[in-house]
């Protein structure tokens, strides 16, 4: 059996050469123009020169080959955008041939596993793509929806202020407290029940670990994704996929049973489970639902909410114009989702700290649906597409000191989050535009003001907010490389 096994690994590496061998040469007799790039080497690519910060790889790659340069990871195209005019021609000029979605082989294995339709990973923008798309923004995200929604965000908002005043003059880790009162905010919304406890010292660990695992492996790169031709050989990509199932199915297989069994009239609010029951749909395809709710409406909330904290205590100029917009804007002791729209500083603060910690650097990848011609070069079919929006948000061309925080850029312009003019694309444009996009942006500063209004902050130790780390590490979501550790005081306001 050890004999067997350097057999084995020869004869995979002969494969994986032949099938790139193919590939060139299919690619030869072609000859297409295609975007500028560097040598890629066979079968792996241009993988290696991508190091621990792929976001910054690619940008300075940029600067050598250009707004629009085309690389190779295992047996795929990947076209880069890093300028505002390349996203344009990708999410808007060709966006009918160019917005299929490029889905890692652990997902796609996932989809098939529960014969599901996803918004975010959904190959091409089908019928069941819209119906679901068109279920969620009537239900959760349109402007009626978001405001019915905002006695409930409210109410964790408090539950959160009111732990951290419990907890005043000790060590907080914040991110922790942040994942706890997001996941409840949307998952009382989608189902009218709290998913984790605010003042659990490890029971939220599950929830949070299996949000974790999934964004890790969608983002990784398994043997399918290196050489298509080998999917039937992936048996380590099926078992994930399975065993992910497994997991999502058991966090919401009773909650489902049960508003099953529920009888007419025993409830007093109609939430977002009711709605799918109430669409036909299967509980597998509900339990696969839930789960993207959460996993969108989380991992980017809590992590823009905890850069935009870090980046206010770094800044404490900023952080004082911010402090006397919300004494000035609130009325007494009570802050308001009402309030929000009122809030110009606010909102300012908020685009600055995305614009430089986008909560993924990269948008979600798009796919080639078919060859198509963009900036003269030639985007072959089945391409993967990225747009760079981090080099975009700090491209010295468009940005004046782009890697200084300064919110007041934000207060010059009209800028916002839709993406009208490509150099401020957080939520993509589009018929990919984030659907959730106001409510993600509702969440973020109601739960980034009640921080500020509420509490004064220090460091532990006696450091000084100077000092502050903001470095950051990648992945689909780009987070503090440290948690974020503070001590909260409480605000003393007059009465009245």
């Amino acid at each position: 059996m050890e004999m067997e096994k350097p057999i084995y690994l020869l004869l995979f590496l002969l494969a994986l050469l032949v099938h790139f061998l193919i590939n060139k040469l299919l690619c030869w007799r072609s000859s297409p123009q295609l975007p500028p790039g560097p040598f890629a080497w066979p079968i792996i690519g241009n993988i290696f020169q991508l190091g621990r910060k792929p976001h910054v790889s690619l940008t300075n790659l940029a600067l050598t080959y250009g707004e629009l340069m085309m690389l190779s990871f295992g047996g795929h195209h990947v076209a880069v955008a890093s300028s505002p005019e390349a996203a344009m021609q990708i999410l808007r000029t060709h966006d009918r041939m160019l917005s299929g979605r490029y889905v890692p082989a652990v997902a796609t294995k996932l989809a098939h596993e529960s014969v599901f339709p996803s918004i975010a990973l959904s190959e091409a923008c089908d019928d069941a793509w819209r119906s679901l798309r068109s279920i969620s923004i009537s239900e959760l995200f349109s402007a009626k929806a978001i405001e019915s929604q905002a006695n409930l965000r409210e109410k964790k908002m408090m539950e959160m202020v009111d732990y951290l005043g419990r907890k005043e003059g000790e060590v907080v880790n914040l991110e922790k407290i942040l994942f706890a009162t997001t996941v409840n905010s949307i998952s009382n919304i989608m189902v009218t029940r709290d998913l984790v406890k605010l003042d659990s010292d490890g029971g939220n660990e599950r929830l949070q670990q299996l949000i974790r695992t999934i964004i890790e492996i969608v983002s990784s790169r398994n043997l399918a994704d290196l050489a298509p031709m080998l999917q039937g050989l992936d048996v380590w990509c099926k078992r994930k996929a399975r065993n992910i199932l497994v997991e999502i199915k058991s966090l919401w297989n009773d909650i489902i049973t049960e508003r099953r069994e529920r009888k007419d009239g025993e409830a007093n609010t109609r939430d977002f489970l009711d709605a799918l029951i109430q669409n036909g749909c299967s509980d597998d395809q509900i339990c696969m639902w839930l789960m993207e709710f959460i996993l969108a409406g989380t991992d980017n909330v809590w992590n823009t909410i905890n850069w935009s904290l870090a980046h206010l205590l770094k800044h404490q100029e900023a952080m004082s114009k911010l402090c006397d917009e919300l004494s000035q804007t609130t009325d007494g002791n009570v802050l308001r989702e009402s309030h929000l729209p009122q809030m110009a500083y606010l909102d300012a603060c908020i685009k600055e700290t995305i614009r430089l910690r986008p909560p993924g650097p990269f948008l979600v990848p798009y796919r080639a649906v078919q060859a198509c011609k963009v900036m003269n070069y030639t985007i072959p079919k089945d391409s993967i597409l990225l747009v760079n929006f981090w080099a975009i948000g700090r491209d010295p061309t468009i940005w004046k000191d782009p890697l200084t925080y300064k919110p007041e850029r934000f207060l010059e312009t009209k800028l916002d989050f839709k993406g009208a003019n490509f150099i401020y694309i957080p939520f993509g444009e589009g018929r990919r535009l984030c659907p959730g996009l106001n409510f993600v942006v509702t969440q973020v500063q109601l739960l980034v003001a009640s921080l500020v209004y509420h509490f004064d902050w220090s460091l532990p130790h006696g450091m000084d907010l100077a000092d502050l780390d903001l470095d950051e590490k990648f992945g689909l979501s780009m987070m503090k490389e440290k948690p974020l550790l503070l001590i909260p005081s409480r605000r003393k306001r007059s009465t009245g």
